[in-house]
């Protein structure tokens, strides 16, 4: 999986080794908005049908670097 962020000018890319019914797993590596780079581990969960959660560890700048973000489907 690629990503770019067009508003904070970041990028990443994910490489998913472990497929499972409800969570992809996998290694990581890109650029935070405010230019620090990084590698590590990231995993899709799906939450329900219309969310899914990323869960990301990784080290920049030689300190380990965690965050969890949701991302949900809007409605038309």
């Amino acid at each position: 999986m690629l990503g770019y962020g067009t508003v904070n000018n970041n990028y990443w890319v994910a490489e998913y080794g472990e497929i499972a019914k409800n969570k992809l797993t996998g290694v990581t590596s890109g650029v935070l908005p405010d230019g620090r780079s990084g590698k590590g581990t990231v995993s899709l969960v799906r939450v329900d049908d219309n969310t899914f959660e990323f869960h990301l560890d990784m080290i920049l700048d030689g300190k380990k670097f965690s965050d969890v973000g949701k991302f949900s489907r809007k409605a038309k």
